[in-house]
């Protein structure tokens, strides 16, 4: 709670409180809606794997800052061009905000390729059914190796 109220008294202090907005919860089925809605999705942890978020994000052709993380790089970076300008190191407050207005000043050309390429690779790789259905053939494929 002292990270909200510290983010709320700067957001005050900056003269942006009216455009802040902090969701509590929210359900699974409003996510894709939320995402749309935003510019640009902002993920910098410092230390992470292939954040679902920044999935989630990709999913819905959202433009994502993330940070420079050896599970994040290889896909972002190696997906378009304009993906790999997105990305940050790891705790550097500049890189990250000119990151963000790069992505905010994305044309409309530009913004629709990234976004295309972003979703592709979410169907193609991360989505979930696809995902479960290939685990179970290579656990059955492993389970056909131990009958012996």
């Amino acid at each position: 709670m002292a990270t909200l109220a510290a983010l709320r008294d700067r957001a005050a202090a900056d003269g942006i409180a009216e455009r802040l907005r902090v969701l509590d919860a929210v359900g699974g089925d409003d996510l894709p809606d939320l995402y749309r809605a935003a510019d640009v999705v902002v993920s910098v942890p410092e230390t992470d794997s292939l954040a679902v978020t920044i999935l989630e994000a990709m999913a819905t052709g959202r433009p994502v800052v993330a940070s420079d993380l050896p599970a994040v790089t290889p896909v972002l970076g190696g997906l378009d061009p304009v993906a790999r300008w997105l990305l940050v190191p790891v705790s550097n407050v500049a890189a990250t905000a000119g990151a963000i207005e790069t992505a905010l000043a994305l044309d409309e050309e530009q913004r629709g390729r990234l976004g295309a390429v972003l979703r592709s690779y979410v169907v193609e790789n991360a989505e979930y059914d696809t995902n479960m259905a290939a685990m179970e053939s290579i656990y059955r494929e492993l389970a056909k190796g131990n009958r012996r």
